[in-house]
């Protein structure tokens, strides 16, 4: 290994820093940083393209964005972040706060926190200058009048996720002037998650809306989606949902770690199987063989 680093550090410039890139982006990027400063500068870069920031690693991300003696302050995170995701904090303090605002290149933001503050809710979606592309919030903690798709963070958005309880009323007349939206989702939450599994069981005949999302007949393009887990029963599954998607696979799906299709992939193959039969059930040629 010491050899292949010395190696590394002998190639000229530019094809030594086209080695080191690849390889971080293929996971070495720590590694390397430890090679040089200049070599750090060279894959920097690509290790911060993606932050997942979590309860045990915030922290030392924010001394980090504060340290203005290194070179990873607030202009190397406006220029090199493009996907932030914020999971499981309870609290959003000041530092934190600041950091997600400084990331003004994002394109994917996905923000899972489990508190926020009606101040938090205004500096983060209504006074921030984040422009991402894909939006995932949780949005269980807004308060009744913040409860709107108007923010301006959501002026560039195509794709977005919004988790929210069923009780919430929402005001959903700004949604027509979100023009670049092309995918929407809605994770609806119940306060009595543990009645989901045997009532969809129980009332599997009886649930024709449901049924008619989950068939097309409402509008080709809504999928029906249980987003969760089925740990606890093992070949569960529930009635009338066109995908199913575990907690692992959410997160593999923001993150961008592709394990296959995403989610979205999926649901868009099943628009599209539907629109095939659609197209087949009205076609000459099925007509005459009718």
């Amino acid at each position: 290994m010491r050899n292949s680093l010395q190696r590394l550090v002998e190639l000229p410039d530019d094809i030594g820093r086209l080695v080191c890139e690849r390889a971080a982006e293929d996971g070495a990027g720590p590694s390397l940083a430890l090679v040089s400063k200049k070599v750090q500068s060279w894959v920097n870069p690509i290790i911060y393209r993606k932050i997942e920031l979590s309860s045990s690693n915030t922290p030392l991300l924010c001394r980090t964005f504060q340290d203005e003696s290194g070179r990873k302050g607030p202009a190397f995170f406006a220029t090199h972040v493009k996907t932030l995701v914020v999971a499981f904090i309870l609290s959003i303090p000041p530092e934190l706060l600041a950091l997600i605002k400084a990331c003004r290149a994002v394109e994917t933001f996905v923000i899972w926190s489990t508190v926020y503050t009606p101040e938090d809710v205004q500096e983060l979606f209504a006074r921030s200058s984040l422009t991402p592309t894909r939006l995932a919030i949780n949005a269980i903690e807004f308060a009744p009048e913040q409860r709107h798709l108007s923010y301006p963070i959501l002026r560039s958005v195509t794709h977005l996720d919004v988790v929210w309880n069923h009780d919430d009323h929402w005001t959903w007349d700004s949604l027509i002037h979100l023009s670049n939206l092309t995918h929407l989702s809605f994770d609806i939450r119940s306060e009595n998650g543990a009645m989901v599994r045997p009532y969809y069981k129980r009332m599997a005949g009886e649930l024709d809306d449901i049924k008619a999302i989950f068939e097309g007949e409402v509008d080709l393009r809504a999928v029906v989606a249980y987003l969760g887990t089925l740990k606890e029963s093992p070949g569960w599954q529930p009635d009338y949902v066109n995908l199913l998607r575990v907690h692992e696979d959410v997160l593999r799906d923001w993150g961008e770690i592709r394990d296959g299709e995403d989610f979205w992939a999926e649901a868009e193959q099943t628009v599209q199987k539907r629109r095939r039969r659609l197209t087949a059930r009205h076609s000459p040629h099925q007509n005459i063989l009718q």
